[in-house]
């Protein structure tokens, strides 16, 4: 998917925090008290449980709990919480979680109506538009996919998401723009470059600036790449649980690439497993 996942999805600790200032009766929660984050997350989920036994209308609660079931990879229960907050507030960030829940499961149409719902309910917000762009891509609906990412830019020209402005340069590569595909893919490889002096990065950025790298390189002829594709490949297949899932996409590309088709197919099954939507991902080849 095109976006950055962890900037879609506000943390469990930071629902808690403001689950545990709305409920004065409890005295506040010292994370440094326990011992693994696992043991954090089960008193949250307890925690979050009981305000909604307290107030079922607790919007917060539902959505600390579905980032809680997120951060376990159960994502259906994950909708679930997602959906029941979006019923008591038409928040942005909820309303992008449930969009994205909706859109891993391939229900394109109950996320185009999420995304409309967002668009509606929250005024100037680019995420919205962004995502509406991703369902169409999905649906090989490039034009109008274009149309929608272009309205996202419009509403924060200047976002700094490197994800946002690679899903840009694939809408292009699908339309058969290359020159296009490789400005945006330049503007991602910048971003995320910028992301690593500032200490910014994520793990899966490792991964996604050798597929920014790569699609270049395929993209213009005078782009020389200094590095050893294969192994370094071979480096991510070996890690490739600890990335974000549409980098995972992108390191199922990366292996067919370099001729590694026993690693691309078990990629491609894992993360369609988690999520049907990417079975709709076109083979594209530039």
């Amino acid at each position: 998917m095109s976006y950055r996942e962890e900037q879609y999805y506000l943390s469990s600790k930071e629902n808690f925090v403001e689950l545990d200032n709305d409920f004065k009766s409890h005295e506040g929660v010292d994370f440094n008290e326990y011992s693994s984050e696992e043991d954090l997350i089960q008193y949250i989920e307890g925690y979050a449980s009981q305000a909604i036994s307290l107030a079922n209308n607790h919007w917060r609660a539902y959505n600390t709990l579905g980032n809680f079931y997120f951060s376990v990879g159960d994502i259906h229960n994950a909708k679930k919480y997602y959906l029941a907050a979006t019923n008591v507030v038409k928040h942005e960030v909820i309303l992008a979680n449930l969009g994205t829940m909706q859109l891993c499961f391939d229900e394109l149409e109950q996320a185009q109506n999420t995304y409309h719902d967002l668009i509606e309910n929250v005024k100037d917000n680019y995420l919205g538009y962004e995502n509406l762009g991703t369902v169409y891509l999905f649906q090989h609906q490039y034009q109008q996919a274009l149309e929608q990412k272009l309205r996202a830019i419009k509403q924060q020209p200047d976002i700094s998401i490197h994800q946002t402005w690679a899903s840009l340069a694939e809408v292009y590569l699908r339309l058969e723009q290359p020159k296009n595909a490789a400005f945006y893919y330049t503007k991602a490889l910048r971003q995320l470059e910028r992301d690593e002096l500032l200490k910014n990065a994520v793990l899966s950025d490792e991964l996604f600036k050798l597929y920014y790298q790569v699609k270049l390189h395929k993209l213009s002829k005078n782009n020389i790449l200094l590095i050893d594709i294969s192994s370094k490949v071979t480096q991510f297949i070996q890690k490739e649980a600890s990335y974000s899932l549409q980098a995972r996409a992108h390191l199922a590309w990366l292996a067919e690439y370099v001729g590694n088709t026993n690693a691309k197919e078990n990629i491609w099954h894992k993360v369609i497993k988690i999520c049907p939507v990417y079975k709709r991902s076109p083979a594209v080849s530039y």
